[in-house]
């Protein structure tokens, strides 16, 4: 009886595997996806200078889930997020320095440090500065609502037109009659600021012991040395929501999924 159970299962998995095939859904057209997905992010750093990270399952996954939307963080430049005792310097960046205090895990606010004039952010950082007690500190409310009025007014699509909403921390634009395309098309766009280092809380990750032996502790060191961002988005139960950032580990969760074996990406997306 349990040899009659193996094969039905065995053979549950082949039609499964077929279904998937015949749905697109195989290890080099995946491959191939996440290779675009770094082609991209390259052209846009050589050629205009722009940081982008894409993530999300149709861009950077590759598993092109109906329904399945692109999300892009896009760092700003000429700014810098740094542990509280950082010495760190650059005489072309705004400095600002991780706060925790008042912040549940996963938070921060960022306190201003230096304003360096030849610094290339964008918009006037003097306008998204409000004080409190004797400290400036970098409002994400204010933040944010200049990088969506930006990217709304600045996005330009030839082969279609957009309507534009949001939630959360995220602009999304919605395209529609796209030429030779059928299917509408998301993009999820959001900014983000690069932090000179790991937060000190998250680096327990890369040593905590691994039953399972995944990730491997080299797949943990690389992905260590992936900078991580704070998003203009602060814990919605605080008080001062609006002068918090949220820590972003895009590059780090964006590897742990390419590194899915083929088993462990079919049961996550499908």
């Amino acid at each position: 009886m349990d040899r009659e159970e193996d094969v039905d299962q065995n053979r549950l998995s082949e039609v499964l595997s077929d279904i998937l095939k015949c749905e697109g859904f195989f290890m080099e057209h995946v491959h191939v996806f996440r290779s675009e997905c770094l082609l991209s992010e390259k052209i846009s750093k050589d050629l205009f200078g722009i940081t982008e990270i894409k993530c999300g399952s149709a861009m950077a996954e590759g598993s092109q889930i109906l329904g399945s939307d692109m999300d892009i963080m896009q760092v700003s430049p000429g700014i810098i997020a740094v542990n509280g005792d950082s010495n760190f310097f650059d005489e072309k960046m705004h400095i600002l320095k991780e706060v925790m205090d008042h912040c549940l895990p996963g938070y921060t606010r960022l306190l201003v440090h230096r304003l360096n004039p030849k610094s290339n952010f964008l918009p006037d950082i003097q306008t998204i500065i409000k004080k409190d007690g004797n400290s400036l500190y970098l409002s994400s409310e204010e933040y944010l609502k200049t990088f969506k009025n930006v990217r709304t007014k600045s996005w330009t699509f030839p082969y279609g037109k957009a309507n534009f909403y949001s939630h959360g921390p995220c602009t999304t634009a919605s395209m529609y009659n796209l030429k030779g395309i059928s299917n509408n098309i998301e993009y999820d766009m959001t900014c983000g600021i690069k932090c000179h280092s790991w937060p000190v809380a998250a680096t327990e990750w890369i040593h905590r012991p691994r039953l399972m032996g995944w990730p491997s502790s080299d797949i943990a060191e690389k992905i260590a040395s992936f900078p991580v961002h704070v998003m203009p988005v602060g814990d919605p139960n605080s008080d001062i929501s609006s002068m918090q950032w949220r820590f972003a580990f895009s590059y780090a969760e964006r590897e742990l999924i390419w590194y899915f074996s083929d088993i462990q990406f079919s049961v996550t997306f499908y």
